[in-house]
Protein backbone atom coordinates (compact mmCIF):
# COMPACT_ATOMS: atom_id res chain seq x y z
CA UNK A 1 0.00 0.00 0.00
CA UNK A 2 2.68 2.56 0.91
CA UNK A 3 4.17 1.68 -2.42
CA UNK A 4 1.10 2.26 -4.33
CA UNK A 5 0.60 5.17 -2.36
CA UNK A 6 3.95 6.66 -3.39
CA UNK A 7 3.28 5.94 -7.17
CA UNK A 8 0.10 7.49 -7.10
CA UNK A 9 1.75 10.18 -5.73
CA UNK A 10 4.65 10.47 -8.40
CA UNK A 11 2.01 10.53 -11.26
CA UNK A 12 0.63 13.56 -9.81
CA UNK A 13 3.27 15.54 -9.64
CA UNK A 14 4.33 13.91 -13.06
CA UNK A 15 0.96 15.33 -14.32
CA UNK A 16 1.54 18.66 -11.90
CA UNK A 17 4.62 19.12 -14.36
CA UNK A 18 3.16 18.83 -17.66
CA UNK A 19 0.16 21.22 -16.51
CA UNK A 20 2.43 23.97 -15.59
CA UNK A 21 4.79 22.96 -19.01
CA UNK A 22 1.31 23.26 -20.95
CA UNK A 23 0.87 26.67 -19.43
CA UNK A 24 4.05 27.94 -20.05
CA UNK A 25 4.25 28.71 -16.42
CA UNK A 26 7.93 29.77 -15.51
CA UNK A 27 7.82 28.77 -11.70
CA UNK A 28 6.69 25.51 -10.00
CA UNK A 29 4.25 25.98 -6.90
CA UNK A 30 6.32 23.91 -5.18
CA UNK A 31 9.27 25.91 -5.82
CA UNK A 32 7.73 29.49 -4.60
CA UNK A 33 9.07 31.72 -2.00
CA UNK A 34 6.16 32.32 0.37
CA UNK A 35 6.53 34.95 3.06
CA UNK A 36 4.45 35.38 6.24
CA UNK A 37 3.66 38.19 7.92
CA UNK A 38 1.83 37.81 11.36
CA UNK A 39 2.50 38.95 14.53
CA UNK A 40 0.14 36.63 16.33
CA UNK A 41 2.60 33.50 16.68
CA UNK A 42 0.15 30.85 16.86
CA UNK A 43 -1.63 32.60 13.74
CA UNK A 44 1.74 32.62 11.94
CA UNK A 45 3.14 29.55 12.73
CA UNK A 46 -0.13 27.61 12.45
CA UNK A 47 -0.66 29.05 8.37
CA UNK A 48 3.02 28.50 7.98
CA UNK A 49 2.97 24.64 8.87
CA UNK A 50 -0.53 24.80 6.21
CA UNK A 51 1.44 26.02 3.94
CA UNK A 52 4.58 23.53 4.38
CA UNK A 53 1.85 20.61 4.45
CA UNK A 54 0.12 21.58 1.23
CA UNK A 55 3.70 21.42 -0.49
CA UNK A 56 4.92 24.62 -0.14
CA UNK A 57 8.21 24.04 0.21
CA UNK A 58 10.37 27.96 0.72
CA UNK A 59 7.92 29.94 3.38
CA UNK A 60 9.28 32.57 5.15
CA UNK A 61 7.69 33.98 8.32
CA UNK A 62 8.43 37.31 10.14
CA UNK A 63 6.29 38.83 13.43
CA UNK A 64 6.27 42.65 12.09
CA UNK A 65 5.92 44.97 9.25
CA UNK A 66 9.47 46.21 9.95
CA UNK A 67 11.31 42.88 9.76
CA UNK A 68 9.60 42.13 6.66
CA UNK A 69 10.54 45.07 4.90
CA UNK A 70 14.12 44.35 6.16
CA UNK A 71 13.81 41.24 5.03
CA UNK A 72 12.70 42.72 1.32
CA UNK A 73 15.86 44.61 1.60
CA UNK A 74 18.27 41.59 2.27
CA UNK A 75 16.97 38.90 0.48
CA UNK A 76 15.48 38.16 -2.91
CA UNK A 77 12.22 38.79 -3.26
CA UNK A 78 9.40 36.13 -2.60
CA UNK A 79 6.95 35.46 -4.99
CA UNK A 80 4.03 35.82 -2.85
CA UNK A 81 3.31 37.40 0.84
CA UNK A 82 0.37 36.73 3.13
CA UNK A 83 0.28 39.68 5.50
CA UNK A 84 -1.87 39.97 8.64
CA UNK A 85 -4.40 43.29 8.76
CA UNK A 86 -4.17 44.46 12.31
CA UNK A 87 -0.71 44.81 13.74
CA UNK A 88 1.22 47.32 16.42
CA UNK A 89 3.64 50.36 14.77
CA UNK A 90 3.26 49.39 10.88
CA UNK A 91 -0.71 48.02 10.15
CA UNK A 92 -0.84 45.06 7.42
CA UNK A 93 -2.54 48.32 5.55
CA UNK A 94 -0.18 50.40 6.11
CA UNK A 95 2.53 47.56 5.06
CA UNK A 96 0.69 47.40 1.93
CA UNK A 97 1.07 51.36 0.62
CA UNK A 98 4.79 51.00 1.62
CA UNK A 99 5.20 48.34 -0.45
CA UNK A 100 3.09 49.76 -3.37
CA UNK A 101 5.08 52.50 -3.35
CA UNK A 102 8.29 50.96 -4.10
CA UNK A 103 8.67 50.28 -7.91
CA UNK A 104 10.86 47.28 -6.66
CA UNK A 105 8.19 45.76 -4.76
CA UNK A 106 4.94 46.75 -6.16
CA UNK A 107 4.08 43.86 -8.51
CA UNK A 108 4.70 41.34 -5.56
CA UNK A 109 0.91 40.05 -4.87
CA UNK A 110 -0.19 40.57 -1.53
CA UNK A 111 -2.92 38.56 0.23
CA UNK A 112 -4.27 40.57 3.38
CA UNK A 113 -5.52 38.13 6.21
CA UNK A 114 -7.37 39.17 8.85
CA UNK A 115 -9.67 37.57 11.80
CA UNK A 116 -13.56 39.74 10.17
CA UNK A 117 -14.58 39.77 6.94
CA UNK A 118 -16.13 43.13 7.11
CA UNK A 119 -16.99 44.30 3.65
CA UNK A 120 -15.69 48.01 4.39
CA UNK A 121 -11.68 46.64 5.19
CA UNK A 122 -11.89 44.23 2.46
CA UNK A 123 -12.79 46.95 -0.21
CA UNK A 124 -9.93 49.15 1.35
CA UNK A 125 -7.54 46.33 0.87
CA UNK A 126 -8.84 45.19 -2.68
CA UNK A 127 -9.19 49.12 -3.18
CA UNK A 128 -5.09 49.58 -2.54
CA UNK A 129 -4.20 46.20 -4.34
CA UNK A 130 -3.77 43.14 -2.46
CA UNK A 131 -4.53 40.11 -4.71
CA UNK A 132 -6.96 38.67 -2.39
CA UNK A 133 -8.33 38.66 1.14
CA UNK A 134 -8.89 35.56 3.61
CA UNK A 135 -10.62 35.38 6.53
CA UNK A 136 -9.07 33.78 9.79
CA UNK A 137 -9.21 30.45 10.75
CA UNK A 138 -7.83 29.94 7.31
CA UNK A 139 -8.84 26.36 5.99
CA UNK A 140 -6.27 24.29 4.00
CA UNK A 141 -8.30 24.56 0.90
CA UNK A 142 -7.69 28.17 0.20
CA UNK A 143 -4.12 27.47 1.22
CA UNK A 144 -3.57 24.42 -1.60
CA UNK A 145 -4.81 26.52 -4.42
CA UNK A 146 -3.21 29.57 -3.48
CA UNK A 147 -0.74 29.36 -6.04
CA UNK A 148 -3.14 30.24 -8.59
CA UNK A 149 -3.11 34.07 -7.43
CA UNK A 150 0.57 34.32 -8.14
CA UNK A 151 -0.31 32.64 -11.38
CA UNK A 152 -2.85 35.33 -11.97
CA UNK A 153 -0.30 37.78 -11.02
CA UNK A 154 1.92 36.69 -13.90
CA UNK A 155 -0.57 36.45 -16.86
CA UNK A 156 -1.88 39.86 -15.46
CA UNK A 157 1.82 41.46 -15.96
CA UNK A 158 2.15 39.34 -19.00
CA UNK A 159 -1.27 41.25 -20.77
CA UNK A 160 -0.67 44.58 -20.01
CA UNK A 161 1.42 45.06 -23.10
CA UNK A 162 -1.53 43.21 -25.29
CA UNK A 163 -4.41 44.96 -23.32
CA UNK A 164 -4.44 47.81 -26.28
CA UNK A 165 -4.70 45.33 -28.98
CA UNK A 166 -7.08 43.23 -27.18
CA UNK A 167 -9.17 46.41 -27.05
CA UNK A 168 -8.92 47.77 -30.56
CA UNK A 169 -10.25 44.07 -31.74
CA UNK A 170 -13.04 44.12 -29.62
CA UNK A 171 -14.09 47.76 -30.71
CA UNK A 172 -13.61 46.51 -34.02
CA UNK A 173 -15.83 43.46 -33.32
CA UNK A 174 -18.39 45.49 -31.98
CA UNK A 175 -18.69 48.18 -35.16
CA UNK A 176 -19.01 45.10 -37.25
CA UNK A 177 -21.67 43.57 -35.01
CA UNK A 178 -24.05 46.58 -35.19
CA UNK A 179 -26.30 46.80 -37.88
CA UNK A 180 -29.51 48.55 -38.88
CA UNK A 181 -31.58 46.82 -41.28
CA UNK A 182 -35.00 48.48 -41.32
CA UNK A 183 -32.38 51.52 -42.46
CA UNK A 184 -31.45 49.49 -45.60
CA UNK A 185 -35.18 48.63 -46.29
CA UNK A 186 -36.29 52.35 -45.70
CA UNK A 187 -33.74 53.26 -48.25
CA UNK A 188 -34.39 50.65 -50.90
CA UNK A 189 -37.77 52.28 -50.67
CA UNK A 190 -37.11 55.97 -51.33
CA UNK A 191 -34.83 55.21 -54.13
CA UNK A 192 -37.81 53.36 -55.74
CA UNK A 193 -40.26 56.48 -54.92
CA UNK A 194 -37.18 58.81 -56.03
CA UNK A 195 -37.15 56.85 -59.55
CA UNK A 196 -40.42 58.19 -60.70
CA UNK A 197 -41.65 54.93 -62.47
CA UNK A 198 -44.12 53.71 -59.57
CA UNK A 199 -47.08 51.65 -60.66
CA UNK A 200 -50.45 51.72 -58.79
CA UNK A 201 -49.58 48.00 -58.13
CA UNK A 202 -46.21 48.86 -56.82
CA UNK A 203 -47.43 51.78 -54.90
CA UNK A 204 -49.85 49.89 -53.28
CA UNK A 205 -47.36 47.42 -51.81
CA UNK A 206 -45.13 49.42 -50.82
CA UNK A 207 -47.78 51.34 -49.03
CA UNK A 208 -49.11 47.85 -47.53
CA UNK A 209 -45.93 47.16 -46.48
CA UNK A 210 -44.88 50.27 -45.21
CA UNK A 211 -48.13 50.54 -42.95
CA UNK A 212 -47.56 47.31 -41.19
CA UNK A 213 -44.06 48.15 -39.89
CA UNK A 214 -45.24 51.53 -38.91
CA UNK A 215 -47.46 49.52 -36.96
CA UNK A 216 -45.04 48.03 -35.10
CA UNK A 217 -43.26 49.28 -32.18
CA UNK A 218 -40.20 47.38 -33.50
CA UNK A 219 -40.09 49.69 -36.80
CA UNK A 220 -41.98 52.60 -36.10
CA UNK A 221 -38.88 55.08 -34.34
CA UNK A 222 -37.12 54.16 -37.32
CA UNK A 223 -39.29 54.87 -40.42
CA UNK A 224 -40.09 57.98 -38.05
CA UNK A 225 -36.79 58.65 -37.81
CA UNK A 226 -36.08 58.11 -41.20
CA UNK A 227 -38.66 60.31 -42.73
CA UNK A 228 -37.47 63.18 -40.35
CA UNK A 229 -33.70 63.17 -42.10
CA UNK A 230 -32.62 65.99 -44.11
CA UNK A 231 -31.63 64.34 -46.71
CA UNK A 232 -35.09 63.35 -48.17
CA UNK A 233 -36.46 65.16 -50.46
CA UNK A 234 -39.87 66.68 -49.95
CA UNK A 235 -41.44 65.12 -52.57
CA UNK A 236 -40.85 62.02 -50.78
CA UNK A 237 -41.60 62.85 -47.10
CA UNK A 238 -44.85 64.38 -48.44
CA UNK A 239 -45.70 60.82 -49.53
CA UNK A 240 -44.56 59.17 -46.46
CA UNK A 241 -46.38 61.15 -44.23
CA UNK A 242 -49.76 60.65 -46.52
CA UNK A 243 -49.39 56.80 -46.50
CA UNK A 244 -48.72 56.28 -43.09
CA UNK A 245 -50.88 59.26 -41.54
CA UNK A 246 -48.46 61.04 -39.74
CA UNK A 247 -49.85 64.02 -38.24
CA UNK A 248 -46.98 66.39 -38.87
CA UNK A 249 -43.54 66.14 -39.69
CA UNK A 250 -42.55 69.87 -39.30
CA UNK A 251 -41.10 71.31 -35.88
CA UNK A 252 -43.40 72.04 -33.13
CA UNK A 253 -43.12 75.36 -30.62
CA UNK A 254 -40.06 75.39 -29.06
CA UNK A 255 -39.45 73.18 -26.32
CA UNK A 256 -38.05 74.76 -23.15
CA UNK A 257 -34.82 75.15 -22.79
CA UNK A 258 -32.36 72.52 -20.82
CA UNK A 259 -31.16 74.35 -17.37
CA UNK A 260 -27.78 75.41 -16.71
CA UNK A 261 -25.69 73.84 -14.89
CA UNK A 262 -23.64 75.48 -12.43
CA UNK A 263 -20.60 73.60 -10.85
CA UNK A 264 -19.55 76.34 -7.89
CA UNK A 265 -19.31 74.11 -4.96
CA UNK A 266 -16.96 71.51 -3.95
CA UNK A 267 -19.11 69.11 -3.74
CA UNK A 268 -20.40 69.26 -7.33
CA UNK A 269 -17.07 69.41 -8.63
CA UNK A 270 -16.60 65.99 -6.75
CA UNK A 271 -19.03 64.82 -8.43
CA UNK A 272 -18.30 65.52 -11.86
CA UNK A 273 -15.51 62.99 -11.72
CA UNK A 274 -15.73 59.45 -13.40
CA UNK A 275 -13.33 58.38 -11.30
CA UNK A 276 -15.75 59.27 -8.36
CA UNK A 277 -15.85 56.15 -5.68
CA UNK A 278 -19.10 55.81 -4.16
CA UNK A 279 -17.95 53.09 -1.81
CA UNK A 280 -16.10 55.54 0.24
CA UNK A 281 -19.66 57.01 1.47
CA UNK A 282 -19.75 56.00 4.94
CA UNK A 283 -22.62 57.85 6.22
CA UNK A 284 -26.28 59.11 5.20
CA UNK A 285 -25.73 62.37 5.79
CA UNK A 286 -23.06 62.24 3.00
CA UNK A 287 -25.38 60.71 0.68
CA UNK A 288 -28.86 62.79 0.97
CA UNK A 289 -26.47 66.15 0.47
CA UNK A 290 -24.64 64.81 -2.60
CA UNK A 291 -27.99 63.63 -3.97
CA UNK A 292 -29.48 66.97 -2.85
CA UNK A 293 -26.14 68.87 -4.80
CA UNK A 294 -27.13 66.61 -8.34
CA UNK A 295 -30.41 67.96 -8.15
CA UNK A 296 -29.81 71.06 -7.21
CA UNK A 297 -27.23 71.78 -10.39
CA UNK A 298 -29.54 71.55 -12.58
CA UNK A 299 -31.71 74.11 -10.58
CA UNK A 300 -34.99 71.11 -10.14
CA UNK A 301 -35.46 71.80 -6.78
CA UNK A 302 -36.54 75.51 -7.46
CA UNK A 303 -37.76 75.37 -11.01
CA UNK A 304 -40.53 73.00 -9.48
CA UNK A 305 -40.81 74.39 -6.51
CA UNK A 306 -40.22 70.82 -4.73
CA UNK A 307 -39.18 71.21 -0.35
CA UNK A 308 -35.69 70.87 0.49
CA UNK A 309 -37.22 69.79 3.83
CA UNK A 310 -39.67 67.86 2.15
CA UNK A 311 -37.30 66.49 -0.35
CA UNK A 312 -34.66 65.34 2.68
CA UNK A 313 -37.32 63.26 4.25
CA UNK A 314 -38.67 61.81 1.05
CA UNK A 315 -34.45 60.18 0.61
CA UNK A 316 -34.75 58.81 4.30
CA UNK A 317 -37.77 56.91 3.30
CA UNK A 318 -36.35 56.11 0.10
CA UNK A 319 -33.06 55.03 1.48
CA UNK A 320 -35.28 52.83 4.17
CA UNK A 321 -37.11 51.33 1.31
CA UNK A 322 -33.79 49.57 -0.02
CA UNK A 323 -32.58 46.47 1.97
CA UNK A 324 -29.55 46.91 3.48
CA UNK A 325 -29.05 42.99 3.71
CA UNK A 326 -28.97 42.84 -0.11
CA UNK A 327 -25.19 43.01 -1.18
CA UNK A 328 -25.88 44.84 -4.54
CA UNK A 329 -29.44 45.94 -4.95
CA UNK A 330 -29.29 48.57 -2.33
CA UNK A 331 -29.06 52.27 -1.55
CA UNK A 332 -25.19 52.57 -2.69
CA UNK A 333 -26.22 51.04 -6.09
CA UNK A 334 -29.41 53.24 -6.13
CA UNK A 335 -26.94 56.42 -5.63
CA UNK A 336 -24.52 55.03 -8.24
CA UNK A 337 -26.97 54.85 -10.91
CA UNK A 338 -28.69 58.22 -10.06
CA UNK A 339 -24.95 59.57 -10.07
CA UNK A 340 -23.76 57.76 -13.33
CA UNK A 341 -27.37 59.26 -15.03
CA UNK A 342 -26.08 62.86 -13.45
CA UNK A 343 -22.69 62.52 -15.44
CA UNK A 344 -24.13 61.15 -18.36
CA UNK A 345 -25.92 64.77 -18.41
CA UNK A 346 -24.05 66.87 -17.44
CA UNK A 347 -20.02 65.50 -18.38
CA UNK A 348 -21.42 64.11 -21.63
CA UNK A 349 -24.01 66.51 -22.50
CA UNK A 350 -26.88 64.47 -22.63
CA UNK A 351 -28.95 67.31 -20.97
CA UNK A 352 -28.77 69.25 -23.99
CA UNK A 353 -31.26 66.73 -25.80
CA UNK A 354 -33.96 66.82 -23.23
CA UNK A 355 -36.03 68.95 -21.36
CA UNK A 356 -36.26 69.98 -18.09
CA UNK A 357 -39.27 68.01 -16.72
CA UNK A 358 -37.56 64.39 -18.20
CA UNK A 359 -34.18 65.42 -16.69
CA UNK A 360 -36.51 65.23 -13.40
CA UNK A 361 -37.80 62.28 -14.29
CA UNK A 362 -34.42 60.88 -15.12
CA UNK A 363 -33.21 61.50 -11.62
CA UNK A 364 -35.95 60.57 -9.84
CA UNK A 365 -36.14 57.23 -12.11
CA UNK A 366 -32.11 56.74 -11.29
CA UNK A 367 -33.00 57.15 -7.59
CA UNK A 368 -35.95 54.73 -7.05
CA UNK A 369 -35.66 51.84 -10.27
CA UNK A 370 -35.00 49.06 -7.50
CA UNK A 371 -36.76 50.48 -4.62
CA UNK A 372 -38.20 47.35 -2.41
CA UNK A 373 -36.14 45.31 -4.64
CA UNK A 374 -36.19 41.51 -2.96
CA UNK A 375 -32.45 40.40 -3.97
CA UNK A 376 -33.97 38.06 -5.69
CA UNK A 377 -34.48 37.78 -9.61
CA UNK A 378 -37.84 37.62 -11.61
CA UNK A 379 -37.18 33.97 -12.74
CA UNK A 380 -37.18 33.23 -8.76
CA UNK A 381 -40.34 35.12 -8.34
CA UNK A 382 -42.05 33.22 -10.83
CA UNK A 383 -40.81 29.80 -10.53
CA UNK A 384 -41.63 29.92 -6.46
CA UNK A 385 -45.34 32.13 -7.52
CA UNK A 386 -44.24 34.87 -5.14
CA UNK A 387 -46.98 37.28 -4.16
CA UNK A 388 -45.31 39.59 -6.47
CA UNK A 389 -44.98 37.48 -9.22
CA UNK A 390 -49.00 36.74 -9.01
CA UNK A 391 -49.72 40.11 -8.36
CA UNK A 392 -47.69 41.26 -11.99
CA UNK A 393 -48.79 38.21 -13.95
CA UNK A 394 -45.21 37.68 -14.19
CA UNK A 395 -44.38 40.45 -16.47
CA UNK A 396 -41.55 42.11 -15.40
CA UNK A 397 -42.24 41.17 -12.00
CA UNK A 398 -39.70 43.65 -10.04
CA UNK A 399 -39.66 46.76 -12.31
CA UNK A 400 -43.25 46.93 -12.27
CA UNK A 401 -43.17 46.32 -8.00
CA UNK A 402 -40.21 49.44 -8.29
CA UNK A 403 -42.61 51.13 -10.44
CA UNK A 404 -45.36 51.00 -8.17
CA UNK A 405 -43.85 51.35 -4.80
CA UNK A 406 -41.44 54.92 -5.92
CA UNK A 407 -44.62 56.40 -7.70
CA UNK A 408 -46.60 56.07 -4.15
CA UNK A 409 -43.91 57.33 -2.09
CA UNK A 410 -43.49 60.61 -4.77
CA UNK A 411 -47.39 60.50 -4.29
CA UNK A 412 -47.19 60.18 -0.48
CA UNK A 413 -44.53 62.70 0.56
CA UNK A 414 -45.91 65.09 -2.12
CA UNK A 415 -42.81 65.87 -4.25
CA UNK A 416 -44.74 66.20 -7.18
CA UNK A 417 -47.48 68.69 -5.84
CA UNK A 418 -46.89 72.07 -7.37
CA UNK A 419 -46.47 70.73 -11.01
CA UNK A 420 -49.69 70.91 -13.15
CA UNK A 421 -51.47 67.75 -14.00
CA UNK A 422 -50.62 67.77 -17.67
CA UNK A 423 -46.87 67.60 -16.49
CA UNK A 424 -47.68 65.23 -13.95
CA UNK A 425 -49.11 62.83 -16.21
CA UNK A 426 -46.17 63.11 -18.67
CA UNK A 427 -43.59 62.47 -15.86
CA UNK A 428 -46.04 59.12 -14.88
CA UNK A 429 -45.82 58.12 -18.51
CA UNK A 430 -42.01 58.41 -18.74
CA UNK A 431 -41.17 56.94 -15.11
CA UNK A 432 -42.54 54.14 -16.06
CA UNK A 433 -41.01 53.51 -19.56
CA UNK A 434 -37.85 54.30 -17.69
CA UNK A 435 -37.79 52.20 -15.17
CA UNK A 436 -38.93 49.30 -17.22
CA UNK A 437 -36.80 49.33 -19.47
CA UNK A 438 -34.13 48.62 -16.81
CA UNK A 439 -35.73 44.69 -17.12
CA UNK A 440 -32.77 43.17 -18.81
CA UNK A 441 -34.86 40.35 -20.48
CA UNK A 442 -36.39 43.01 -22.51
CA UNK A 443 -33.02 44.71 -23.48
CA UNK A 444 -32.37 43.85 -26.97
CA UNK A 445 -35.64 44.78 -27.81
CA UNK A 446 -34.70 48.28 -26.27
CA UNK A 447 -31.64 48.28 -28.03
CA UNK A 448 -32.74 47.21 -31.32
CA UNK A 449 -35.28 50.53 -31.20
CA UNK A 450 -32.50 52.33 -30.30
CA UNK A 451 -30.02 50.96 -33.47
CA UNK A 452 -33.00 51.80 -35.78
CA UNK A 453 -31.72 55.60 -35.14
CA UNK A 454 -27.84 55.05 -36.07
CA UNK A 455 -26.90 57.37 -38.79
CA UNK A 456 -29.51 59.88 -38.04
CA UNK A 457 -29.09 63.44 -36.12
CA UNK A 458 -30.95 63.33 -33.27
CA UNK A 459 -33.64 65.50 -32.83
CA UNK A 460 -34.89 67.25 -29.73
CA UNK A 461 -38.12 68.20 -30.57
CA UNK A 462 -38.90 64.28 -31.64
CA UNK A 463 -40.11 63.36 -28.39
CA UNK A 464 -39.66 59.62 -29.61
CA UNK A 465 -36.39 60.78 -29.74
CA UNK A 466 -35.85 62.02 -26.61
CA UNK A 467 -37.81 59.12 -24.98
CA UNK A 468 -35.48 57.09 -26.10
CA UNK A 469 -32.61 58.51 -25.27
CA UNK A 470 -33.80 58.91 -22.08
CA UNK A 471 -33.79 55.37 -21.84
CA UNK A 472 -30.62 54.80 -22.82
CA UNK A 473 -29.43 56.66 -20.20
CA UNK A 474 -31.08 54.66 -17.58
CA UNK A 475 -30.18 51.43 -18.91
CA UNK A 476 -26.35 52.55 -19.43
CA UNK A 477 -26.26 53.92 -15.86
CA UNK A 478 -28.06 50.57 -14.66
CA UNK A 479 -25.49 48.55 -16.22
CA UNK A 480 -22.42 50.51 -15.72
CA UNK A 481 -20.36 49.23 -12.73
CA UNK A 482 -18.03 47.68 -15.49
CA UNK A 483 -17.47 51.03 -16.68
CA UNK A 484 -15.82 52.39 -13.75
CA UNK A 485 -12.29 52.02 -11.94
CA UNK A 486 -11.08 48.27 -11.80
CA UNK A 487 -11.04 48.54 -7.83
CA UNK A 488 -14.62 49.83 -8.03
CA UNK A 489 -15.81 47.66 -10.38
CA UNK A 490 -14.42 44.56 -8.96
CA UNK A 491 -16.01 45.26 -6.19
CA UNK A 492 -19.44 45.80 -7.27
CA UNK A 493 -19.14 42.27 -9.21
CA UNK A 494 -17.95 40.85 -5.72
CA UNK A 495 -21.30 42.34 -4.66
CA UNK A 496 -23.30 41.31 -7.34
CA UNK A 497 -21.77 37.35 -7.18
CA UNK A 498 -22.76 37.44 -3.35
CA UNK A 499 -26.04 38.68 -4.30
CA UNK A 500 -26.30 35.61 -6.56
CA UNK A 501 -25.00 33.20 -4.13
CA UNK A 502 -27.33 33.98 -1.92
CA UNK A 503 -30.35 33.15 -4.12
CA UNK A 504 -28.70 30.17 -4.98
CA UNK A 505 -28.80 29.24 -1.05
CA UNK A 506 -32.37 29.78 -1.12
CA UNK A 507 -32.60 27.28 -4.32
CA UNK A 508 -30.94 25.04 -2.98
CA UNK A 509 -33.12 24.96 0.35
CA UNK A 510 -36.40 25.38 -1.89
CA UNK A 511 -34.58 22.19 -4.08
CA UNK A 512 -35.32 24.76 -7.27
CA UNK A 513 -32.63 24.14 -9.85
CA UNK A 514 -29.18 26.83 -9.71
CA UNK A 515 -29.87 29.70 -11.49
CA UNK A 516 -26.91 31.04 -13.58
CA UNK A 517 -23.68 31.72 -11.65
CA UNK A 518 -25.99 30.94 -7.96
CA UNK A 519 -24.10 28.10 -6.91
CA UNK A 520 -21.65 28.79 -4.15
CA UNK A 521 -18.28 27.02 -5.38
CA UNK A 522 -18.90 26.41 -8.94
CA UNK A 523 -19.16 30.15 -10.66
CA UNK A 524 -16.67 32.29 -12.52
CA UNK A 525 -16.54 35.93 -11.65
CA UNK A 526 -14.11 36.25 -14.57
CA UNK A 527 -15.88 34.69 -17.02
CA UNK A 528 -18.93 36.24 -15.95
CA UNK A 529 -17.93 40.11 -16.20
CA UNK A 530 -16.15 38.53 -19.98
CA UNK A 531 -19.36 37.79 -21.18
CA UNK A 532 -21.54 40.38 -19.44
CA UNK A 533 -19.19 43.15 -21.53
CA UNK A 534 -18.79 41.33 -24.51
CA UNK A 535 -22.93 40.47 -24.98
CA UNK A 536 -24.91 43.53 -23.00
CA UNK A 537 -22.51 46.21 -21.96
CA UNK A 538 -20.34 47.22 -24.64
CA UNK A 539 -22.28 47.01 -27.37
CA UNK A 540 -24.40 49.21 -25.29
CA UNK A 541 -22.09 51.97 -24.41
CA UNK A 542 -21.05 52.00 -28.02
CA UNK A 543 -24.40 52.40 -29.69
CA UNK A 544 -25.14 55.15 -26.95
CA UNK A 545 -22.07 56.54 -28.02
CA UNK A 546 -23.03 57.30 -31.74
CA UNK A 547 -25.22 60.38 -29.97
CA UNK A 548 -22.83 61.16 -27.08
CA UNK A 549 -19.47 61.20 -28.95
CA UNK A 550 -18.19 61.94 -25.27
CA UNK A 551 -19.16 59.15 -23.55
CA UNK A 552 -16.64 57.30 -26.44
CA UNK A 553 -13.60 59.41 -24.94
CA UNK A 554 -14.67 59.36 -21.22
CA UNK A 555 -16.47 56.02 -20.56
CA UNK A 556 -15.33 53.15 -22.61
CA UNK A 557 -11.40 53.04 -22.54
CA UNK A 558 -11.78 51.98 -18.68
CA UNK A 559 -14.88 50.18 -19.71
CA UNK A 560 -12.64 47.51 -22.38
CA UNK A 561 -9.24 47.85 -20.25
CA UNK A 562 -11.88 46.60 -17.29
CA UNK A 563 -13.04 43.72 -19.68
CA UNK A 564 -8.97 42.92 -20.92
CA UNK A 565 -8.51 42.41 -16.86
CA UNK A 566 -10.91 40.11 -16.54
CA UNK A 567 -10.17 38.25 -19.42
CA UNK A 568 -6.44 37.91 -18.20
CA UNK A 569 -7.98 36.17 -14.52
CA UNK A 570 -10.00 33.94 -16.58
CA UNK A 571 -7.32 33.03 -18.36
CA UNK A 572 -5.39 32.11 -15.54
Amino acid sequence: KKKQTEQMDQKEEEALAMCYKHRKMSLDPHAFTILVVDDEKVARLALTRMLIKCGYNDVKSVDSAQEALAYLKTQAKPHLILCDVKMPEISGIEFLQILFSETEYANIPVIMVSATDELQLVYHCLKLGAADFLTKPIHVKEVENIWQTIWRKNREEENKENQEKVQQEMELKVNEAVSTPIKAIAEYVSQLLSSGDITPETRDALSEILNTLHKSQFYRPAIESYIRSKDIDSETKRWFANELHLASLVRTQALPSAPVQVIDSEITQKLRSYDFDVWTIQDDATFFSMVTGMFNDFGLLDTFKIDQVQFLAFLQVIKSNYSDSNPYHNFRHAFDVLHTSYLMLTNCKASAYLTPLEILTVMFSGLLHDVGHTGTSNRFHIETYSDLAVKYNDQSVLENHHCSLGWKLLMKYKILDNIPKDDMRKIRSYFIQLVLATDLSKHFDEMAIFENLKGETLDRDNEEHRKLISKMIMKCADLSNPTKPFTVARYWALMIQEEFFQQGDKEKSLELPYSPFSERGNSSLPQMQVNFADFIVIPLFKAVSSFLPLLEEAIIPQLLENRAKWAALKEG
